[in-house]
């Protein structure tokens, strides 16, 4: 499944056999993530949907909610809302909207099984909370305004500011309790 933008707006899968194309969707997509037999997605006027992988049982989630990306972790949607800025999770049926954090603001975070690693714009901090929003942490300081992070087992991915003139970003990696920072070779 990907979002395609040829022809048509939307999402599409193909076939690996034949290489046939079928485009399930032809919303303009924000954001969109497939589990197990529903791919839930969000469009270009912040609505959540889910709908089944052929394309039928449209959904709109919420009428409440507004969002462009999210995160689903077990039976939970993790998402940033545009109006309060502030990380909320719902169910995957889309009730019991609760506040997790204010301390994410905006989509760069990630959510693992156990933690919420995100971007601190304000302290150029990478930090991390638990899963309900506590035990806050700080992880490493960076020196650029954005960064991308992403985390792999227990080693957290991001870029910052290059000291080398030829390239502008340079990648890190990190254990996610802080310890071995190392920059990337490419």
């Amino acid at each position: 499944y990907y979002s395609t933008n040829r022809e048509i707006d939307g999402i599409a899968r193909i076939n690996i056999e034949n290489n046939e194309e079928t485009i399930i969707t032809t919303a303009v997509i924000q954001d969109f993530q497939v589990l197990e037999n529903e791919i839930y997605f969000t469009d270009n006027i912040n609505n959540f949907y889910k709908m089944s992988l052929t394309g039928i049982d449209l959904n709109r989630i919420s009428d409440d909610l507004r969002l462009k990306q999210f995160q689903i972790v077990g039976k939970w949607i993790y998402f940033v809302d545009i109006e309060t800025k502030s990380l909320n999770k719902i169910k995957l049926d889309g009730t019991d909207k609760t506040l997790v954090t204010d301390k994410i603001k905006d989509n760069n975070y990630n959510v693992t099984n156990d933690r919420i690693y995100f971007f601190d714009t304000e302290n150029k901090k990478i930090c991390s909370v638990n899963l309900k929003g506590n035990n806050y942490k700080e992880i490493v300081t960076i020196q650029a305004n954005r960064t991308k992070i992403n985390i792999a087992d227990d080693i957290l991915y991001y870029l910052d500011t290059s000291k080398d003139e030829s390239q502008i970003s340079q990648m890190y990696r990190i254990k996610t309790n802080g310890n071995q920072a190392k920059k990337i070779e490419y």
